[in-house]
């Protein structure tokens, strides 16, 4: 894709990031870190940007299962949109390749941040605070020696999805491969 070529491939060579087909790849620290272009499978010409990121405190952690991002399985992951832009894009828009690499750039400078559990803790917090993602949460913390931290985010979890079958504490505690303290 041109607007990769142009727009998106110099951009993240310069962050440190491997290319591979339309998914970029970097190390930092304890952290794998992707940056991937998705294209629509309908054909139409627009195409998304996801990042995830794999912590090597929780690889230990994981049953192999969960959301995939350029071929490996991530603890987390968002779709690059801000307030002003899009979360799709479409490669006709000549002013696409700029806004996306903008995008990207402001994603990166926060990427930067982010190399192990306390700094993902850190830099994270808004999100990590939002429905599921607080049993990641509890996985870092649970990784960083805060057992009772990961306790009180699966307790929270588990009130708010008091309603679905498999949340209770120990069921996501189990899924989560965390031993919590009572």
């Amino acid at each position: 894709m041109a607007l990769v070529t142009a727009h998106i491939a110099p951009l993240m060579k310069t962050a440190g990031f491997r290319k591979r087909g339309l998914i970029f790849e970097r190390k930092r620290g304890e952290v794998t870190q992707l940056v991937t272009i998705q294209l629509s499978s309908g054909g139409d010409g627009t195409f998304m940007v996801n990042i995830g990121l794999v912590f090597d405190a929780i690889k230990a952690l994981r049953n192999g299962t969960g959301v995939v991002i350029g071929g490996k399985v991530v603890d987390y992951s968002t779709r690059l949109a801000t307030k002003r832009l899009p979360k799709v894009w479409t490669v006709t828009n000549a002013s696409a390749g700029t806004q996306v690499a903008a995008a990207i750039a402001g994603a990166l400078r926060r990427l930067d941040l982010i190399d192990d559990a306390p700094s993902a803790l850190d830099k994270l917090d808004s999100e990590l605070a939002k429905g599921f993602h607080k049993v990641l949460r509890a996985q870092l913390k649970y990784t960083t020696g805060d057992k009772r931290g990961a306790r009180v985010d699966l307790v929270a979890t588990a009130a708010e999805f008091s309603d679905r079958r498999g949340c209770s504490v120990e069921e996501l505690a189990k899924r989560a491969r965390l031993k919590l303290p009572r």
